[in-house]
C-alpha cells in the first residue's frame, strides 16, 4: 500500500488525504518517524483538517511512548 500511495503522489500529485493515508499505513507498520513525517506534510497541504490533525496528536503520543 505504501508504494502505491507514493505512486499516487507521483502521478497526482501532492494531495492532504494520500499523505494522511499513507502515516496511517507506516504507523500500522510500526515505523512512526516516517509516518509522522506523512502526517506532517499532510498538516501543510491542508491545515484545517480535524481528523488529520487528530490523527497526528496519536502518532506523537505513539512515538513519545515507544
Amino acid at each position: 500500500a505504501i508504494d502505491l500511495y507514493k505512486e499516487s503522489i507521483r502521478l497526482f500529485g501532492e494531495v492532504a488525504v494520500t499523505y494522511f493515508n499513507l502515516a496511517i499505513c507506516h504507523e500500522k507498520l510500526g515505523n512512526t518517524p516516517q509516518a509522522l513525517v506523512s502526517i506532517d506534510r499532510s498538516i501543510e497541504l491542508e491545515d484545517d483538517n480535524d481528523a488529520i490533525e487528530f490523527r497526528s496528536k496519536i502518532t506523537q503520543m505513539d512515538l513519545s511512548t515507544n
